[in-house]
């Protein structure tokens, strides 16, 4: 199963250890492949570098995240452009969906993405939702 974790599932990750441990039942599962693109590795470096998400972690803590998601996804070239979501800050990411062939983009995202419910083939959920149709 291809998918991909929103900008906010990652942060949540590292400032929750509840969030956290969801996280890691995605990763630790087989069956799931997690999709990136060097934008959406950016803007979680650019987001983790912010005071208010800054002041939760250590330079080192914010490195291991960083080589962590670059180890543990796979990395697509995004080629596709769509003006779709009602935020055109979201758009690559439905653009990473179409051509890394996502069933799932997982978002916390509470408008604008979640309000799409799916895009092509990709179905649009919450974290919660993703995880409980998981076996």
């Amino acid at each position: 199963m291809r998918i991909i974790l929103d900008t906010n599932i990652y942060i949540s990750a590292l400032i929750s250890r509840n969030s956290r441990q969801r996280l890691n039942r995605i990763f630790d599962n087989p069956a799931i492949t997690v999709l990136i693109a060097e934008l959406l590795l950016s803007e979680i470096d650019t987001v983790t570098l912010r005071p208010k998400i800054s002041k939760y972690l250590t330079s080192s803590e914010r490195t291991a995240f960083i080589h962590f998601i670059k180890e543990r996804c796979l990395l697509v070239s995004v080629s596709s452009i769509v003006t779709v979501s009602p935020d055109p800050d979201d758009d690559f990411l439905l653009a990473l969906a179409k051509d890394g062939q996502a069933e799932y983009l997982i978002t916390g995202n509470k408008r604008d993405l979640l309000d799409l419910r799916a895009f092509n083939e990709t179905q649009i959920v919450t974290l919660t939702d993703f995880l409980e149709l998981l076996p």
